[in-house]
């Protein structure tokens, strides 16, 4: 593991001893995270680990690159969500990025799975998800996903075609930010848990999402696989049979029933009797869905040398 400052010094010896918040991270176990970089301050945990991918890659070194390779800040200059917008943080908040590989059919579901991964590592009963990146207690919002394209990653007979994409965590801890993202209309909100329980609740996030993600084969798991993600994401999310207003990248409008989340983790919508699949759009749901209205988003894959943020997360 490295210890890194937002100029890249590195910290070592008495200067690590006497940084409160490397302590905390020191010890992480590799066998969760194979490499784990930690920055006192950055612009985006995002922002870094996909350029570390990149570079690696045009290094013509793809080869060593790593599923749940994870940058941890303490703070970021430039957080951001879906569409560059930005993400406010408050002291304390889990802020990381981590690496992972997926095969072609699963694409669509990165975001939601690790939704449910997030939930889990909380540890708390009664969060929900909202469709496909929020993390809502009683209500609020206390976290955000964001998912990165960022290349293709080979193909091999059981998997096909496989793809590196990092997913990004703001997890408010503690702190409820003091100036709320204007663009979000959930409230924002926050775990209340201590700051120290970063890494346990990064360890078991890990965790959870290596359990989602493994032996993802087309032979394996299949559709079989995707109706397991999809009944557990329905268990877990809030907005089913509530009144929604969904507005599409094209600015078009749609007024209708939310019925859920479809088998490729698309939004479903009645609308006007017809049932209509989204796969990006920004959905406020009727206070009649057990929170405020927000914002959301859906995976989005990124064409080389773009910049298009997947779903409006933290990052």
């Amino acid at each position: 593991m490295s210890i890194q400052r937002h100029n890249d010094d590195v910290l070592t010896g008495a200067q690590a001893k006497q940084d409160d918040e490397w302590q905390l991270w020191a010890q992480f176990p590799t066998s969760v995270c194979p490499d784990l970089t930690y920055m006192r301050e950055t612009d985006s945990t995002n922002a870094q680990l996909v350029q570390q991918v990149e570079n690696t890659i045009a290094q013509g070194q793809a080869s060593s690159l790593e599923p749940y390779t994870t940058v941890v800040a303490s703070q970021q200059t430039r957080g951001r969500g879906r569409y560059a917008r930005a993400w406010m943080d408050a002291p304390g908040a889990l802020l990381f990025s981590t690496l992972v590989k997926v095969p072609t059919p699963y694409l669509s579901w990165v975001t939601l799975v690790a939704g449910l991964a997030l939930k889990k590592a909380t540890q708390v009963p009664n969060t929900q998800l909202k469709w496909p990146n929020d993390l809502l207690l009683d209500g609020r919002k206390i976290a955000g996903i964001l998912s990165e394209h960022v290349a293709a990653a080979g193909q091999t007979e059981a998997e096909g075609e496989q793809h590196w994409v990092v997913v990004g965590v703001g997890l408010n801890i503690g702190q409820v930010p003091s100036v709320e993202n204007p663009l979000n209309a959930v409230p924002a909100g926050a775990l209340e848990t201590d700051p120290k329980e970063r890494p346990q609740i990064l360890k078991r996030f890990l965790e959870e999402l290596r359990t989602y993600l493994q032996d993802l084969t087309q032979v394996n798991a299949g559709e079989a696989k995707l109706r397991e993600w999809q009944a557990e994401y329905m268990g877990a999310s809030i907005g089913a049979g509530s009144e929604a207003s969904v507005t599409l990248a094209t600015g078009e409008r749609l007024e209708g029933t939310m019925l859920g989340v479809g088998l490729l983790g698309t939004l479903e919508l009645e609308v006007d009797g017809e049932r209509r699949s989204v796969t990006t759009a920004d959905v406020a749901l009727s206070a009649k869905a057990g929170t405020a209205p927000s914002r959301v988003g859906h995976v989005e894959i990124r064409d080389e040398g773009s910049e298009a943020a997947n779903a409006e997360g933290s990052q």
